[in-house]
């Protein structure tokens, strides 16, 4: 380690609340830093789409955000994106060249790959809230 030591990395909590249509997407990020103030980041986009894919561009775009490691309470509407993650059908695609159970390419593909990728070091919690 080159005599140097690793400095510890302080994982901050961030709230996550995304919601999707076919012609939008929209979310907040709230957290508070060290010195004890919030911050508060609005994200949306007019993206025709589906619902779906929509709602992964949201988190997506919510990840982008994020300049650390961080402790992720995520709250969507889109059951489809937190099953993915929280069931783990999205690291089974992966590990399956991004082919479903039937051996399909799973739909939006490219976008699940760059989600993956953004949400690798950070720790994680999904709720699914009802509009």
């Amino acid at each position: 380690m080159n005599g140097r030591t690793k400095e510890a990395i302080r994982m901050y909590p961030v709230t996550i609340e995304l919601h999707a249509t076919a012609s939008k997407y929209w979310g907040r990020l709230e957290f508070v830093d060290a010195g004890g103030r919030m911050h508060i980041r609005d994200i949306k986009q007019d993206r025709e789409s589906t619902v779906n894919s929509n709602a992964i561009q949201a988190l997506i775009a919510s990840m982008q955000v994020l300049q650390r490691p961080c402790i992720l309470d995520i709250h969507t509407d889109n059951e489809y994106v937190a099953n993915s993650i929280t069931n783990g059908w999205a690291e089974s695609w992966k590990q399956n060249e991004w082919r479903n159970a039937k051996g399909k390419v799973v739909p939006y593909k490219e976008q699940w790959q760059e989600l993956m990728r953004l949400l690798s070091n950070h720790s994680r919690r999904f709720t699914v809230i009802k509009t």
